[in-house]
């Protein structure tokens, strides 16, 4: 069996596979053969290997507290380090808070995190496609 790396506890928040994801924003967290899609929290969703961490992660090279994203008041999505050993990454380049647009790729430690914000159909060509671009077959938080 592919490695995971999600902990259970993680895991065990993100829905069952959906073809289609709701409108909302996620995390498209890559885990062994699955790709899991975990619903962001209004306010703060921490990335890290700490059991309090709401995207916990079994991986060494993840700090306990890695990263935050944040809702922020004017409704744009903002990732910002939290103090990590080995960065935050956004797109390739490490930065200390980045807003986030959709598509945009997070790496924290040797882990893959892809930003997806998925809009009302009728406020976007279509959802399927917002969903699907560039992620293989979804499981969903």
């Amino acid at each position: 069996m592919p490695d995971r790396f999600l902990t259970h506890r993680s895991r065990r928040s993100a829905s069952l596979a959906m073809r289609v994801p709701d409108p909302g924003r996620y995390l498209a967290v890559d885990d062994g053969p699955e790709i899991v899609l975990i619903a962001l929290r209004v306010g703060m969703t921490r990335i890290g290997r700490s059991a309090s961490a709401d995207v916990a992660f079994d991986d060494g090279g993840v700090s306990r507290r890695h990263a935050v994203v944040m809702t922020r008041t004017d409704g744009c999505v903002e990732v910002l380090d939290d103090g990590s050993l080995n960065g935050t990454f956004v797109n390739g380049e490490r930065v200390r808070r980045q807003v986030l647009e959709h598509g945009d790729v997070l790496t924290v430690g040797r882990r893959r995190i892809r930003f997806l914000e998925v809009r009302a159909k009728r406020d976007q060509q279509t959802t399927e496609e917002l969903a699907t671009a560039d992620v293989p077959a979804v499981a969903a938080a």
